[in-house]
């Protein structure tokens, strides 16, 4: 019987590996890659005003002890200035998804990336669609139905940019390992 085998792994999901001791990144790489997605949320691109957020899930949901609501409403206030949006607006947004992200972050662990962003999707569109009804009620009238598209982006950037920052973080733990 190998090592690997010699405890059983009831309730652990399929790709986590007992025999490392997965250390905490520091709180500077992480508020260093939510400061990198914001300045790539600066270029001219819809695609790019969208890894903001994911950067702050990603990191609520691998990182909890680290990042919590004030670093997303913070973040969110930057976006509303940057985008000349209503203050506040991307607040509720971002403050929605951090703290479902921060409720959630325990059952996501034990799934793929896949599969957390499809868990995910639920919660990026209810908050885009809060955010929709506010700004729609303060203007009086409908602003459209392109949260749709945001959602639909920001669950195609979820695997990519996680498993970025998934790749890092393994580079990261297997350096300081050696």
């Amino acid at each position: 019987m190998n090592a690997k085998n010699k405890y059983r792994n009831v309730g652990l999901p399929i790709n986590f590996d007992n025999t490392k001791i997965i250390e905490p990144m520091g709180t500077e790489f992480i508020y260093l890659t939510i400061t990198i997605s914001w300045i790539t949320s600066l270029l001219p691109y819809r695609v790019f005003l969208e890894f903001p957020i994911v950067v702050i899930s990603f990191w609520c949901i691998y990182e909890s002890s680290k990042i919590g609501l004030l670093t997303a409403f913070f973040f969110s206030i930057l976006i509303d200035v940057q985008q000349s949006l209503l203050m506040g607006s991307s607040a509720l947004e971002y403050l929605l998804i951090a703290y479902f992200s921060l409720f959630l972050h325990r059952r996501l662990l034990c799934f793929g990336l896949l599969s957390q962003s499809l868990h995910l999707l639920p919660v990026f569109f209810f908050s885009k669609l809060i955010r929709s009804l506010l700004i729609s009620w303060i203007n009086g009238y409908w602003i459209g139905w392109l949260l749709i598209l945001d959602t639909m982006i920001i669950a195609m950037i979820w695997p990519i940019l996680s498993w970025v920052l998934l790749r890092y973080k393994h580079i990261y733990e297997d350096s300081d390992m050696s």
